[in-house]
């Protein structure tokens, strides 16, 4: 069996994730569609998808960076992967009706804000940031007016 260098094991674990996360979140939104939107989070659980989707494939972009030894994108990775976190959790939330959906929502908009932040300063040169940033940026808005 032929031996994976480092490059291929950072790919394919980040496809992998990838891969299972949105497949969680295609769930998601088949629980949406079954429940007929009626979820009072609808927009909140929209948004996170939306965001989630975005944060991934910026999370992907910054990986590639990495492998091309230019670690520019250090700080972006660091916040997307907090923001992701923090977003997942929070979409999980949402999607069961908790009780902690608002409380939560204001801590998220605050994660989401800091992502948008670093990814801004990398935004004209990688659609890639301004694609998540605008994603943050209207999951933060989304989590403002649930809190």
């Amino acid at each position: 069996m032929p031996q994976l260098d480092r490059r291929q094991l950072i790919a394919g674990t980040a496809a992998l994730a990838a891969l299972a996360a949105t497949s969680g979140h295609l769930k998601a939104a088949e629980v949406m569609e079954h429940n007929h939107g009626h979820n009072p989070y609808a927009e909140l659980i929209k948004s996170s998808i939306d965001c989630l989707e975005k944060g991934r494939i910026c999370q992907a972009h910054c990986l590639e960076s990495f492998k091309a030894k230019d670690t520019e994108l250090a700080k972006c990775l660091e916040q997307v992967v907090q923001m992701m976190a923090a977003v997942d959790a929070l979409n999980q939330l949402a999607i069961s009706g908790s009780k902690y959906v608002k409380e939560f929502a204001g801590v998220c908009q605050k994660i989401c804000l800091d992502c948008a932040e670093e990814c801004k300063k990398h935004a004209k040169k990688h659609n890639t940031c301004k694609d998540c940033m605008d994603a943050c940026l209207s999951c933060a808005d989304a989590c403002k007016k649930v809190a």
